[in-house]
């Protein structure tokens, strides 16, 4: 993240004078609200942001993203069997050996049913006596090669676990593996995608984790999602249910609030911003909503009385464990679908 600075700030929906950090690495939850942003008082249902990406216009035919998305499902469903609980595992010191063996074999019968599955597919389609979707095997082999590269970064994962070695951003990377399954690309962010933006008096700075680029066939580049990962020492999701935001790390809210900003400029949405949290393997889905004037009077010093931007957060997903991962399967081949331009594949 950019270092830390501060500048002079006062909040125009405030009564009090407060200073306003030049990086969003130092907001809190309370900077966000001074600008009218407020996180919402409860989860939202994984539906709300797949009904967002469906607004999008380069999903052109409800029916070919519908199709992607059924296939990829389908694919990774079968050949994804994988299944583990890292914080069990992890946090109290299991027997990671014996997980170790079970992705191993997990990885055997991987490579057993891609062979099987792709020889009696190939021999289907010569033969025209099945149902075919469009470059069926094309999607197939990227998928399958995606799931392959999860599988041997996640032992090398276990790995250093075993060995009690900590890699930097490791969690970040298993989750970028993670999204290239569903022919996404994950860009890692560095200071090459800083972000700077006016509020106020005060140019503010932010570097996301991993960046989702949609590059379209103009020259622009649009931001698709912005993920942040949380790397604070002792923060964990409270156990609460449903989860709240309430109990949670008002740092960990605050910086990504300011990260969903940054990108409202470059977001593919129309001032609005599909964002993720990333705390180990569970990942929150975030959706800044803000209207356009609200936008521009917090770059300018106008009174922000009568604004309210809304964060929108998922329940967490792990996705290592099967039966939260089968949850999301759905908007991550949505998401794919989006990024690889899966439509123009599509008749």
């Amino acid at each position: 993240m950019a270092a830390e600075a501060e500048g002079s700030f006062t909040p125009s929906c405030s009564k009090k004078s407060k200073t306003l950090p030049k990086s969003v690495s130092s907001w809190t939850r309370e900077t966000l609200e001074s600008l009218a942003i407020f996180y919402d008082d409860k989860t939202t249902d994984i539906s709300f942001f797949m009904d967002q990406l469906k607004k999008l216009r380069n999903i052109r035919n409800a029916k070919s993203s519908t199709d992607f998305v059924n296939y990829i499902r389908g694919l990774v469903k079968k050949l994804l069997t994988l299944s583990v609980d890292m914080e069990e595992e992890l946090a109290f010191r299991l027997d990671i050996i014996t997980g170790y063996r079970g992705v191993l074999s997990d990885i055997e019968k991987f490579n057993k049913t891609v062979k099987e599955m792709g020889k009696s597919r190939r021999q289907e389609l010569q033969e025209g006596t099945a149902e075919v979707v469009d470059n069926e095997m094309v999607l197939f082999e990227a998928c399958c090669f995606g799931i392959r590269d999860f599988f041997k970064f996640f032992l090398r994962f276990l790995d250093d676990s075993i060995l009690e070695k900590k890699r930097k951003c490791q969690f970040t990377q298993l989750f970028m593996k993670f999204a290239r399954m569903f022919l996404m690309d994950p860009e890692p962010g560095d200071l090459s995608a800083e972000r700077k933006f006016q509020v106020h008096d005060t140019e503010v700075s932010s570097v996301p984790d991993v960046l989702f680029f949609n590059y379209g066939s103009s020259i622009e580049v649009v931001t698709m999602v912005m993920s942040s990962e949380v790397k604070q020492i002792g923060f964990s999701l409270c156990e609460e249910k449903p989860f709240t935001t309430s109990a949670q790390d008002s740092k960990v809210l605050g910086q990504h609030g300011g990260q969903l900003l940054a990108e409202i400029p470059n977001s593919i949405f129309t001032h609005q911003v599909l964002g993720s949290i990333c705390l180990k393997t569970k990942i929150i889905f975030t959706f800044l909503d803000i209207k356009e004037d609200h936008f521009d009077r917090i770059k300018t010093s106008k009174s922000l009385e009568g604004d309210r931007a809304t964060i929108y957060f998922s329940k967490p997903y792990d996705f290592l464990i099967a039966e939260e991962r089968d949850e999301i399967l759905d908007i991550f081949a949505l998401l794919g679908f989006v990024q690889s331009d899966a439509y123009k594949l599509f008749k």
